[in-house]
């Protein structure tokens, strides 16, 4: 099965004591809700409410922090 791409609107984030806390509309108008947490070079994103599950069983993402140089993508370039 092929990757399947979503876009979600009105991203709306706000710094609590658990994290950064964040929200967004689906693209079935539904809000997404979810926590992103950092710890050391790891980040945690993780999805909160039922929504999410309409496209993925997995809650949470975690990243690792790979290079202290940042690899962005320049259009162009």
């Amino acid at each position: 099965m092929g990757k399947t791409s979503y876009s979600f609107f009105g991203l709306i984030s706000v710094a609590a004591e658990e994290g950064m806390v964040f929200s967004a509309t689906a693209p079935s108008g539904e809000k997404v809700e979810g926590t992103v947490t950092v710890d050391g070079d790891e980040a945690v994103v993780t999805f909160t409410n039922d929504a999410w599950s309409v496209y993925s069983e997995v809650r949470e993402y975690r990243y690792r922090k790979t290079s202290d140089t940042p690899n962005l993508y320049e259009p162009g370039s």
